[in-house]
């Protein structure tokens, strides 16, 4: 069994292609985000544990999983003690040009109660996961889905 870890800014492209991993594989999708709409509407960083300890609740009833994350958080550990099985790490990336357009163009949009540093997120997971089958970087803007899902054999 196999988790896929996606992570990026906000508007590259991970929940689009989770959605599409997911839809191939049959598994289940979890996204911060939407767990931060949710639960913390407000971007309140006092109340973004809640976020976190409803997806690590969630994430934990299943073995195999999409996990969508934006970056880190104290919380972050949390979810990856969560993860069983061997690990697929996906850093998606494209022009802060697209990620703005992509981002003005959703219906809700993702509170954030802290500024988050993605190297540090890398960094974080490959640290915590002893069982990482493989690391890919794709660029969103320059990428299909398909020509994503074909690189990763699905």
């Amino acid at each position: 069994m196999k988790n896929f870890i996606l992570i990026g800014n906000l508007g590259t492209g991970k929940t689009t292609l989770g959605k599409a991993i997911a839809e191939k594989l049959d598994i289940p999708i979890f996204s911060i985000d939407e767990y931060r709409i949710k639960y913390n509407p407000k971007g309140n960083f006092q109340q973004e544990f809640r976020s976190w300890f409803n997806l690590r609740n969630d994430i934990q009833k299943h073995d195999q999983v999409i996990f969508d994350s934006t970056g880190t958080s104290q919380w972050y550990d949390v979810i990856l003690d969560k993860l069983k099985g061997e690990n697929v790490i996906i850093k998606l990336f494209c022009t802060p040009d697209l990620m703005k357009k992509r981002i003005s163009e959703r219906d809700q949009k993702v509170p954030l109660p802290y500024k988050f540093e993605l190297d540090y997120s890398i960094s974080a997971i490959f640290q915590k996961l002893d069982k990482i089958e493989a690391h890919f970087n794709f660029d969103s803007g320059k990428l299909t889905i398909n020509e994503m899902l074909n690189q990763l054999n699905i």
